[in-house]
C-alpha cells in the first residue's frame, strides 16, 4: 500500500510525541548535573527569569525584655533583592524529504527513518544543553547562563548583580560570590576537603554534589588508592556511579571543564522554564509540509535557563593538575 500524506503526517506526529515524552528522561540520563537540575525544574512566567535573593536582615527579629519597655518593629520591610536572567531559546527539529521517502522500502522503513531522526534530535539537544550547562553566555548571548557565569570572579555581574553590590557576611566572606580557588594544582583529599568544610560551616546542608571530568576524578581515586578511604559508591536514579568525599557525592562528567572541580549545593540551583522541557509551546509543529520544497518538517521550542540563588554555598577549583598521593 502506498505511503499517503495522512500516513506520513501520522508517523511524524507519533515521532513528535516520542520526543515530547522522552525529553525529561533523555536529558536526565545525559549527565549527573542535568539529572540534578531536572529535580528542581519549575515553571515561571514574566519577560525575564527572576531570582529572589534574601540577603538583608530583618529588623523586626530582635531580643527583647518581654516588658512594656519594649518597642516592637512591626513595619513592612522590603528585604528581597531580585536578580534577573534572560530567557534562553532552543529549537530542536528534523525534516524528511521526498527522496528519503522514495528510497525507503515500505511504510515500516519510513517509520524507522523518522524514529531514528527523532532519537538523534533528542541526543543532539541533550549534548547542546549539557555543554552549555558548564559554559557562559558571555561569549554567546544565546547560550545558557551556565557554570562559567555562576562561578565568575569578583567584579563580574551574575544575574545583573555584582558581588560588591551585596557586601560581605558576618565573617567577611562575600555574600554573592562562590568560593573560588585558582591556585591549587594538587588533586588530593588534603587540598579538596577544606573547601567542603568551608561550605558546610556556612550551611550544614551545603556541598552535597561534586563534579569534574574523568581525568580529575580518576586522579583523586589514584591518590587515595593506598588507603581506600573516602570512596563509597553511590548511584543516582539515572545510574551514574560516583564516590563520596566528606558527605558530598562526586561524579565524573565529561562535559565538565578540564582541570576543574565544582563543589555544589544542589538546593541553590535549578531550572526555570516557560515553554518546552516536557511541556508544549505555542509554536510547536508536529508536521509541516514546506511550500517551497518537497520536505516535511517537525519543530519544537524550549524557553528556559538555569539559575543559582546562593552562590556563596558553592565552590570551584579551576587549576587542578597532577594528583599527589597523601
Amino acid at each position: 500500500m502506498a505511503l499517503t500524506g495522512d500516513k506520513l503526517s501520522n508517523a511524524m506526529a507519533i515521532a513528535t510525541q516520542y520526543i515530547f515524552d522522552n525529553i525529561p528522561v533523555t536529558f536526565s540520563m545525559t549527565n549527573p548535573l542535568y539529572n540534578e537540575m531536572m529535580k528542581r525544574k519549575t515553571k515561571a512566567d514574566g519577560t525575564r527569569l527572576q531570582i529572589p535573593l534574601n540577603f538583608k536582615k530583618m529588623s523586626n527579629v530582635a531580643s527583647i525584655t518581654g516588658t512594656s519597655a519594649d518597642t516592637i518593629d512591626v513595619g513592612v520591610q522590603q528585604n528581597l533583592t531580585y536578580g534577573e536572567l534572560d530567557w534562553k531559546f532552543v529549537v530542536e527539529g528534523f525534516s524528511v524529504d521526498l527522496k528519503e521517502l522514495a528510497q525507503a522500502s515500505g511504510e515500516n522503513a519510513v517509520v524507522d527513518i523518522i524514529t531514528a531522526k527523532a532519537q538523534n534530535t533528542l541526543e543532539t539537544m541533550a549534548d547542546l544543553v549539557s555543554t552549555q550547562l558548564y559554559g557562559s553566555a558571555t561569549s554567546d548571548a544565546k547560550a545558557l547562563n551556565g557554570f562559567g557565569d555562576i562561578f565568575a570572579p569578583s567584579g563580574t555581574a551574575y544575574a545583573g548583580i555584582v558581588d560588591t553590590d551585596i557586601g560581605n557576611d558576618s565573617v567577611g566572606d562575600p555574600m554573592w560570590l562562590p568560593l573560588l580557588d585558582t591556585t591549587t594544582t594538587e588533586i588530593s583529599y588534603a587540598s579538596i576537603s577544606p573547601k567542603i568544610t568551608k561550605l558546610k560551616a556556612k550551611n550544614k546542608k551545603a556541598a552535597d554534589l561534586m563534579l569534574s571530568n574523568s581525568a580529575v576524578f580518576s586522579a583523586f581515586k589514584a591518590s587515595q588508592q593506598a588507603q581506600q578511604r573516602f570512596i563509597q559508591t553511590d548511584k543516582l536514579e539515572a545510574g551514574f556511579t560516583g564516590l563520596m568525599v566528606d558527605g558530598a557525592f562526586w561524579y565524573a562528567d565529561e562535559y565538565a571543564k578540564a582541570n576543574n572541580l565544582y563543589i555544589i549545593t544542589t538546593s541553590t540551583m535549578g531550572i526555570k522554564y516557560k515553554y518546552g522541557l516536557g511541556a508544549g509551546s505555542p509554536l510547536d509543529v508536529k508536521t509541516l509540509k514546506l511550500p517551497t520544497a518537497p520536505v516535511n518538517s517537525h519543530q519544537k521550542y524550549h524557553v528556559f535557563n538555569i539559575y543559582c540563588n546562593n552562590r556563596r554555598l558553592n565552590a570551584n577549583m579551576s587549576k587542578l593538575g597532577t594528583a599527589q598521593s597523601t
